[in-house]
């Protein structure tokens, strides 16, 4: 199937300003849609309109925020057939292009906790989802706020929820089932859902505290990965030095297996491994390059 990289070199070659890029999500979602169960095309169909998605999510990740790798172990999960797991892949990532383009669709969502320690794939796949989430939350269009697992709940729903707002005004809510999905515009059902998705909300932290909250699960993920030989990989130091108290170092042997460990390169092969994945490093070198741990700017390089 096409991509936006080749729809934009295609572009190029032909000088035609970017027709094809801009009419990329039409061919993408024609050609995706017959993967959907029936009970979901209509969601689908409001979904691709939509000015604002607010979503509660109890178990799992929202789809349009997961990674791909996510998105197979958990259909995978779900005991679907592995050219059925290709297919429903394929266009949830489809999907996924609402959240792109000069008019994103502005998503709010919800989680419970648990979310973000539910295993889908093991721990690799889980740090690289929620690095993954949490430069998500940069976007200027998408909020995620969690439920603290400890929280005093005001209400509770059990089932995955989305208020669809369009353009018109009018909202549209979603309620899942274990195989089913419902959609209604009626009054009376989406003022309910609200009332109860509201509650939720009240619930849950800040958008700032969320992602300390999902920074922390992420660490936890990273500090189970296995130990490392530091006899076995070569170690370069840091551009920043402490002098005597020390200097930082890391190895590129292990970025094929999701790892950028950090030692102290003056204790040589005595010195302590701190295991990071390379998600989260990543993930963190990108937050201070943002200004949001201002103290270690002079630590990073480009």
């Amino acid at each position: 199937m096409a991509t936006a990289a080749i729809a934009t070199q295609i572009d190029g070659a032909l000088g035609t300003g970017g027709v094809l890029l801009r009419s990329l999500k039409y061919v993408v979602r024609e050609a995706t849609s017959g993967f959907y169960p029936d009970w979901f095309k209509q969601y689908v169909a409001l979904e691709a309109q939509a000015v604002t998605l607010h979503e509660w999510y109890p178990m799992s990740m929202p789809g349009l925020l997961q990674t791909e790798l996510y998105m197979r172990h958990q259909l995978a999960l779900w005991g679907h057939s592995p050219e059925r797991v290709n297919e429903l892949t394929e266009a949830r990532l489809s999907r996924q292009e609402l959240l792109r383009g000069t008019t994103p669709l502005r998503v709010l969502a919800v989680l419970h906790e648990s979310v973000l320690h539910n295993q889908v794939g093991g721990p690799k796949v889980m740090a690289h989802q929620l690095a993954h989430l949490l430069r998500m939350t940069c976007l200027p269009s998408v909020t995620v706020q969690v439920v603290p697992a400890q929280a005093p709940l005001l209400t509770w729903l059990d089932s995955t929820v989305a208020l669809v707002g369009m353009p018109d005004g009018e909202t549209w809510s979603y309620a899942e089932a274990l195989d089913r999905g419902w959609v209604t515009k009626e009054p009376a059902a989406v003022q309910g859902t609200v009332a109860r998705y509201d509650r939720v909300r009240a619930s849950a932290l800040s958008a700032h505290e969320s992602r300390e909250v999902i920074r922390r699960a992420m660490g936890e993920l990273v500090n189970m990965t296995p130990a490392i030989d530091l006899s076995k990989v070569s170690v370069f130091k840091s551009s920043y030095s402490g002098g005597n108290a020390g200097c930082v170092g890391t190895t590129r042997d292990l970025v094929s297996a999701g790892l950028a460990p950090v030692v102290d390169t003056t204790l040589g092969l005595a010195s302590p491994v701190l295991p990071f994945t390379t998600a989260a490093f990543a993930s963190f070198v990108a937050a201070v390059k943002a200004g949001e741990f201002p103290a270690g700017e002079k630590y990073v390089t480009a």
